[in-house]
């Protein structure tokens, strides 16, 4: 029995890459977090629904910087925080500008 289960470590260590095991390490740390955080919003805080969620505005804000990112990356103009990135573009010129100015008087 020991020598088949040796056998078979032997060949998942083998067959497994270092990427592979440090992507299957993230997952179960990812998993754990989120059942023992889940677990104790419920049944220590009495949470329910989304609320279970451990540190959900966190989670959201990443939310709305992969959207602004992929948005930005398509050709778009992001909108962060109220404030879309091609006004922050028109804004900086202005400044810069104004600036400008001021050095010619």
């Amino acid at each position: 029995y020991q020598r088949r289960v040796r056998a078979t470590l032997r060949g998942l260590a083998r067959g497994m890459s270092v990427f592979k095991l440090l992507l299957l390490e993230l997952v179960v740390i990812v998993l754990v977090y989120l059942v023992l955080g889940i677990s104790y919003k419920r049944f220590v805080l009495g949470a329910r629904g989304v609320e279970q969620i451990p540190n959900l505005a966190f989670w959201k804000s990443c939310k709305e910087g992969v959207e602004a990112t992929v948005d930005k990356v398509r050709g778009g103009s992001s909108d962060v925080g109220g404030v879309r990135s091609d006004e922050v573009h028109v804004t900086r010129t202005l400044a810069m500008n104004d600036d400008d100015e001021r050095l010619i008087m």
